[in-house]
């Protein structure tokens, strides 16, 4: 029983005795007031003697109380003092838990981070994948066309090598034929020789009866060969190569045929 459940039951027997004493009296009251009195004496006495267990009983009870409420006093000092360990731990644990969770949310945030990055890196790498796709193709493209260059080039080698050895057997036939001509007198231009390109030129040097034209062997000029003048529209005579060079060729004028005396920039042609 706990300290106020005692002071309750001890309160209520004090009241009940309280009571009690008050019915006797009342009762007393319709009696013989003497006998009523010794009576009431003796339950007095009996009640004063109650009323001394009891304020023992009290005393004792309090003593009980006193020495319960310094245990319970020590007690809640020692679950106070424990309280406040276990504050201060939750209050650690709090701070552990805080700094577990920032650090928890940042790994969070770098793990976002690095998964954002593996996502770029995958598209990245499917890109490449695309690329190194492509560039098979391409290469196996290329392959089969070095394979079939390989193949025409190897054709064209047989080719230049069959027209090498037509070449070679031309020139040697080409020689024989020379040496045939050479003894004859006669050369690879012997029945070309008389035969005018049909060329135009300009005359670009004179010195007396000779004339410098810009066209040359290059342009089929040959010893002999005999071309026209004109200034404009006007025949002016004609001239006879008698010196040819690659790009330039020297004239002779041709007496009886001279209208006027050439100057530089008269056309020479043998089209007409």
């Amino acid at each position: 029983m706990n300290p106020i459940g005692k002071i309750l039951t001890l309160l209520i027997f004090l009241m009940s005795c309280f009571f009690l004493a008050v019915s006797l009296m009342v009762g007393a009251s319709h009696r013989n007031w003497k006998g009523e009195a010794v009576a009431n004496e003796a339950k007095a006495q009996a009640a004063q003697r109650q009323l001394n267990d009891a304020k023992n009983s009290t005393g004792i009870q309090k003593q009980i109380i006193e020495r319960e409420k310094v245990a319970r006093a020590q007690q809640i000092a020692v679950l106070n003092s424990q309280v406040k360990q276990l504050e201060n731990q939750l209050e650690e644990r709090n701070e552990l838990l805080r700094e577990e969770i920032e650090t928890s949310q940042s790994r969070l945030d770098r793990m976002r981070e690095a998964v954002a990055k593996v996502t770029q890196l995958d598209t990245q790498l499917n890109s490449e994948k695309q690329r190194n796709k492509d560039l098979v193709d391409n290469i196996a493209s290329q392959f089969e066309q070095v394979q079939k260059l390989t193949q025409e080039t190897f054709d064209q080698q047989n080719q230049i090598a069959s027209l090498t050895q037509m070449t070679s057997d031309l020139r040697a036939d080409l020689s024989k034929r020379q040496k045939v001509m050479a003894s004859l007198g006669v050369d690879e231009n012997f029945l070309t020789r008389d035969i005018v390109p049909r060329v135009q030129g300009r005359v670009v040097g004179i010195k007396g009866n000779y004339f410098v034209v810009d066209l040359g062997s290059d342009d089929g000029i040959r010893l002999r060969h005999e071309m026209d003048i004109y200034r404009g529209d006007r025949y002016i005579g004609r001239g006879q190569a008698t010196r040819i060079e690659a790009d330039f060729t020297t004239f002779k004028t041709q007496r009886g045929l001279m209208k006027d005396i050439v100057r530089e920039g008269d056309s020479v042609t043998s089209e007409f």
